[in-house]
């Protein structure tokens, strides 16, 4: 285990600059996820647990679809809330 499984994945696609490219994209996307976690508070909590483990040799496909079915529970959840707010 270790951090080796998404440089071996951006070397086979990108060639030897892929790591620097790939790293460089989701150190970016991470900083913007943790600038905007108010903002975007239902997103931000099924992005930690999903995409946020990335790097911890996981699937992308999977974790994306992970993530997308927590973020729609979420908004489920939060669209339940604003109905029984206004039916209240």
């Amino acid at each position: 285990m270790g951090g080796s499984y998404f440089i071996s994945e951006a070397v086979a696609a990108f060639s030897y600059l892929g790591p620097f490219a790939v790293a460089a994209g989701y150190a970016m996307l991470l900083v913007l996820m943790e600038r905007n976690k108010r903002r975007w508070y239902c997103a931000y909590p099924a992005f930690t647990a999903t995409i946020g483990l990335l790097f911890d040799k996981t699937i992308f496909g999977n974790v994306s679809k992970i993530f997308v079915v927590q973020l729609v529970f979420l908004l489920l959840f939060i669209l339940g809330r604003k109905v029984k707010i206004t039916l209240a």
